[in-house]
């Protein structure tokens, strides 16, 4: 006991917390132990001082944890201890508090955590009494209860014993009166926590600064008192523990002591930190129903500031606050609905809206569909019914309103969020009634007169109502019945909204309407099951296999038939026509793919090919709204081609034709061009619905896709394609635009061109302006002048007039360069799908040249860059096309084979190269696929391709060009199925007398090298047909090194050149290497005679000894090195 009450006061990290842990241990384990045996021993190694030095505060920090242990040991709870050994804890701890104040709150915590231990005593009454009496006597000293310590004793004192405020020695210590001039501390209640008391309680518990109340003296700023922590619980806690009514609400006590106090504008740092640090730990206590009490205005306002500024000095406590916020909403789902209405909701502000939509996608990203549809129907009854204060505004009801639909297309394209079909319908279903339908006039009071909105001058088809105000759904009986699925809801009760819905608006909700449709083809939304790992859907499709255009097509259907809504926009009867019958079609459609699903062939071919109709029939159903048109013209020629791919050809097995009738030229088009050509007019548009539509739509269709329909993307791509009708298909005018196929803007010229127009302009305006001044000429000087000044401002009216327009024109050529560069990157894209849905079409191979042709100015051009990206893709299919027509492969080979000669920067060389190779590669699969007997080098068209290359070889070697080794050195080993050591590339252009110069010769032992490294490999296995290639090889190497060793033993040139020692060193490795491979087992005196070596060492050593050789370190070596191999 001695040694643990020295040692606890050491100054070590950690010691005295270890012996105050031992110290409680050993008095709790041991009953004879009382508080009598162990405080002298405390007095005397743990003695008050007032010493200001280290040593003094070990000492206090020693007493303190001494009088913990005896408490925590429990040693004063037990029948030896009296009132007398708790009121010397008690003095003692106070002692403590009053002489150091940095342990004040320390000590007090103790005490607090004593009061609960005392009801298992028999001196509870005396202890609690002596208490009140210390209370007492520091409230007469200091002027009342105000500080924190003591707020804290008196709340856990009345929570263990609530009738205490009714006794008069309590009401003397709480209702307490010094005098005026004084300090005052008055407690208008004696319940502290009385709702009279909250002002008397924010300065006593220092929320706020006051002059009556005493500001302790410690380092409060990374911390909260802990009296926060008890009047939490208390508030929290439920009502019956609590004196009757008498008790302040958790509201009252956060709007008045918390958000007034600690989030006012005009308070410290320092108390917001503590704010914040306050608002956590209730955000994590309080119930559901407290939640939205939390977010208060001010509490909002310092929050949205500190966090989106980081130059802000409570930043990162700010972040911290909202991480906590995401943490407890992962926690609880129904806290996290209340987060997300207060962020989105009355406190909403668009200067915040990065940060706060950040927070609340983070929020929805871990919350679960059916809160997640909550939030959507909360944020519906917003657009519906704007907040009274927006309401009278216009202006600001019309921006919160287009902010709500932004924001709700914002959720259903973050990838963060779990996308189910319960709440996508919601957004689909908002996008679509308010802005596609309105409030018939039986419904409607008053009928605001707005004028009618045009979609396009040159189209009288599509007409638009009056913008009138649209009835939704009751709100309140949608969350009432929020367990069930509320996207299936029928419309049984429409609400007028409170604010009439703008033009402005009616038409964002239409663009985001298709915007959603457009991003619902793409992704793979979850089904809205309740299982733990919920299935995905296939792209563009909901849960019951139909896609969102056709569940988009069922709405707008139902919708009609409501006896409320009426259609915003008209269509025109040929129009409605069309729409009928494609919708019949649909149906019939339907039936038969879910036919087809019930008998379990959903990959065939004909399923494949119905549900890319489904597709595009519900798509254009849709395009009507936005393109009448072009949608009609599309779903006519649909049609056409479902009859022919599916009516027609079920009768022609019946009926046969007996008289011959002339045939349009429409009807002899593949109905596959045809949906090509309908998918091209779609994608020249700006939306990105259409593109997206005919992206997917594509992808079910170009398994059939033809020659001219490849031709024709092609044609778009290049600069061969009709550039007025593809500008007039995007609406753009292209007058005076001579350089429409340049992809670049050439600034230089157009400011000469305005220079030479300046010029004109005024020379013109010269001629006129003499002209008025031959005619004036005999009036008088005064109106002369006045109509000169007229003269000028018409001149400058003109001159202006001239310039917009021509500005304007300058404009309109920019759009269009700029929209055909987009649509060219378009139709790549499909190309794109096409390769990697059908890497086994042969129609492959009519992409290579023409897309090589347009890679020409890949340095410099943006569509050239895209079509040696997909050039890139096509020649690294591994399992390609394996049915194809050989002779147009050999074709495309020699062709691709001479751009390689012809390409002006080694990439496209490289990419022309590698695309011959990939040629190669599938005329070598196929002959491997089909099993086809015999060697790959006897088949007739395999011969063909190796003579191209060997042609190719041969030109390189006699004339210049943009090919270099490496595409010969390689070819073994990227095309190792050919034997090219029985190719005239092996060894070809090897003879000096014939070649152009060394380094040729040099270049082509080196192809050699690499040739005969994989024809002979270090790790062969005996076999007769490795005898048979070292038979047919050595002769050949053999008089080929033979002829070269004799023209360099000559001395001879080689063009204008000898050979040098880096030239001779490699026709001599490549020696050296081939006799090693060829003669592994053969004896020596076989391996000389097959190698003629009495002849090969004389050239040698005559080489050995020329004058430029003679000092040649690596020539000697490798004579030396062949000499060994003999």
């Amino acid at each position: 006991m001695l040694r643990l009450t020295k040692g606890i006061t050491s100054p070590r990290a950690g010691a005295r917390h270890g012996f105050a842990l031992a110290l409680t241990e050993l008095l709790a384990s041991f009953e004879f132990f009382t508080f009598k045996m162990i405080l002298p021993l405390i007095d005397k190694n743990c003695p008050m001082t007032s010493s200001k030095d280290k040593e003094g505060s070990d000492k206090i920090f020693g007493r303190v944890l001494s009088f913990v242990s005896v408490m925590r040991s429990g040693i004063l709870w037990r029948e030896t201890s009296s009132d007398e050994d708790y009121r010397e804890v008690i003095n003692g701890l106070l002692a403590c508090a009053n002489c150091k104040p940095y342990v004040r709150e320390t000590c007090y915590q103790v005490i607090v955590s004593s009061i609960p231990s005392l009801k298992k005593t028999s001196f509870d009454e005396k202890a609690i009494s002596h208490l009140i009496t210390v209370m007492k006597e520091r409230s007469d000293k200091s002027g009342g209860i105000n500080n924190p310590d003591d707020v804290n004793l008196a709340i856990v004192i009345e929570a263990q014993y609530p009738d205490i405020i009714q006794s008069s020695q309590w009401k003397q210590v709480m209702v307490h009166n010094v005098g005026v001039d004084s300090r005052t501390a008055k407690w208008h209640k004696p319940h502290i926590l009385h709702p009279k008391n909250l002002e008397k309680l924010t300065e006593a518990i220092q929320a706020k600064s006051s002059k009556s109340a005493t500001e302790i003296q410690q380092n409060q700023e990374n911390r909260i008192h802990s009296v926060w922590d008890t009047i939490l619980c208390w508030i929290i806690s439920p009502s019956n523990d609590k004196p009757g009514n008498q008790t302040v609400t958790f509201e009252q006590f956060w709007k008045v002591v918390v958000d007034e106090c600690l989030f006012d504008s005009d308070t410290t740092h320092q108390r917001k930190f503590w704010g914040f640090q306050l608002f956590e730990k209730a955000l994590k206590l309080c119930p559901e129903k407290n939640t939205s009490s939390l977010f208060t205005p001010n509490f909002m306002r310092t929050l949205i500031n500190n966090s989106y500024e980081k130059n802000r000095y409570l930043h990162e406590a700010a972040i911290r606050s909202l991480k906590v916020i995401e943490q407890v909403s992962d926690e609880n789902h129904q806290k996290a609905l209340v987060i997300v209405k207060q962020f989105l909701g009355q406190y909403y502000d668009q200067d915040f809206d990065k940060t706060s939509a950040n927070i609340v996608k983070r929020i929805l990203s871990v919350v679960n569909n059916q809160t997640i549809e909550e939030c959507i129907l909360y944020l519906k009854s917003i657009f519906i019914q704007p907040s009274e204060n927006l309401s009278g505004d216009s202006d600001t009801t019309e921006q919160q309103r287009q902010w709500i639909i932004n924001y709700l297309y914002s959720l259903l394209k973050d990838s963060r969020i779990n996308r189910q079909e319960g709440w996508l319908c919601l957004v689909l279903e908002l996008f679509l009634i308010y802005g596609f339908y309105i409030a018939k006039d039986t419904f409607i009071n008053d009928k605001p007169k707005n004028n009618k909105v045009e979609i396009s001058s040159q189209n009288k088809k599509l007409k638009k109502r009056d913008s009138k105000r649209v009835r939704f759904e009751d709100q309140q009986n949608a969350e009432n019945n929020s367990n069930t699925d509320n996207s299936q809801e029928k419309i049984t009760e429409n609400i007028l909204p409170k604010a009439i819905i703008s033009e402005n608006t009616q038409e964002c909700c239409r663009a985001r309407f298709f915007h959603a449709l457009g991003e619902l083809s793409t992704f793979r939304s979850l089904q809205s099951d309740k299982t733990e790992k919920p299935v995905r859907t296939r792209g563009g499709f909901m849960s019951d296999d139909q896609s969102w255009a056709f569940y988009a097509v069922t709405l707008m259907n139902k919708f009609e038939n409501d006896s409320q809504l009426e259609p915003l926009i008209v269509l025109s009867e040929e129009a409605l026509r069309l729409k009928k019958a494609a919708v019949e079609l649909l149906q019939k459609i339907t039936k038969k793919l879910e036919g087809s699903k019930n008998e379990g062939s959903q990959k065939s071919n004909l399923y494949i090919q119905l549900e890319g109709f489904h597709w595009l029939f519900s798509y254009a159903i849709l395009t009507l709204y936005i393109e009448p048109e072009e949608a009609m013209n599309a779903l006519e020629d649909l049609q056409v081609c479902f009859n022919k791919m599916f009516v027609q050809s079920k009768r022609s097995l019946k009926k046969k034709k007996t008289e011959k009738t002339e045939e349009n030229a429409e009807e002899n088009h593949d109905p596959i061009d045809v949906i090509v050509d309908v998918l091209l007019s779609f994608l020249a548009k700006p939306s990105a619905f259409l593109h997206n539509m005919t992206e997917q739509a594509f992808k079910v269709f170009c398994g059939g896709i033809t020659k001219s329909s490849l031709d024709l993307m092609l044609d778009l791509i290049s600069k061969k394609g009709n550039v007025e009708e593809l500008v007039d298909e995007m609406d753009i005018d292209e007058e005076n635009n001579d350089d429409s196929s340049d992809e670049s803007i050439e600034h230089d010229s157009d400011n000469e061109e305005t220079d030479n127009e300046k010029r004109e302009v005024k020379d013109q305006s010269v001629i006129e302006i003499g002209q008025q001044d031959k005619q004036h000429e005999n009036e008088d000087s005064d109106e002369d002048q006045s109509n000169q000044d007229k003269i000028m401002e018409e001149f400058d009216s003109k001159l202006s007039e001239f310039f917009k327009q021509k500005k304007f024109e300058k404009k309109k050529r920019k759009d269009a360069k700029y929209q055909r560069i987009h649509y060219k990157h378009k139709v790549i894209g499909l190309l794109k799908i096409f390769v990697k849905e059908q890497p086994h079409n042969p129609l492959i191979f009519e992409l290579i040249v023409p897309l090589l042709e347009i890679s020409k100015n890949a340095k410099t051009d943006e569509i050239s860059k895209s079509a040696f990206d997909l050039s890139t893709k096509i020649i690294v299919i591994k399992d390609g096309p394996t049915e194809f027509d050989e002779n147009k492969v050999l074709t495309l080979l020699e062709k691709v084979q001479d751009m390689a000669r012809k390409s002006s920067f080694g990439d496209m060389m490289k990419l022309c190269w590698n695309s011959s190779a990939f040629l190669l590669k599938s005329m070598v699969r196929r002959y491997k696929y089909e099993n086809i007997p015999g060697e790959v080098m006897n088949q007739q068209h395999i011969k063909k391709a190796i003579a191209i290359y060997e042609s190719t070889y041969k030109s390189w070697c006699v004339k210049s060009n943009s090919l270099n080794i490496k595409c010969f050195s390689q070819l073994p080993n990227h095309i190792p199925q050919i034997p090219w050591h029985l190719s005239e590339i092996f060894l070809g252009c090897a003879d000096p007398k014939i070649a152009k110069n060394p380094n040729k010769v040099m270049n082509a032992y080196d192809v050699s090298y690499s040739i005969l490294n994989i024809a002979l490999p270090k790790k062969s296995r005996e076999s007769e047909s490795v005898d048979s290639t070292i038979s047919k090889l050595v002769p050949k190497i053999r008089e080929a090194l033979n002829n070269t060793l004799q023209f360099v033993a000559g001395d001879l040139k080689c063009g204008d050149q000898t050979f040098d020692s880096q030239t001779l060193k490699s026709i001599l490795k490549f020696a050296s290497f081939a006799i090693k491979r060829t003669s592994v087992k053969i004896p020596i005196e076989e391996r000389k005679k097959l190698w003629n070596a009495k002849n090969f060492l004389l050239l040698l050593e005559k080489i050995k000894e020329l004058p430029r050789f003679k000092s040649s370190q690596a020539i000697n070596g490798l004579v030396k090195e062949i000499t060994r191999n003999f």
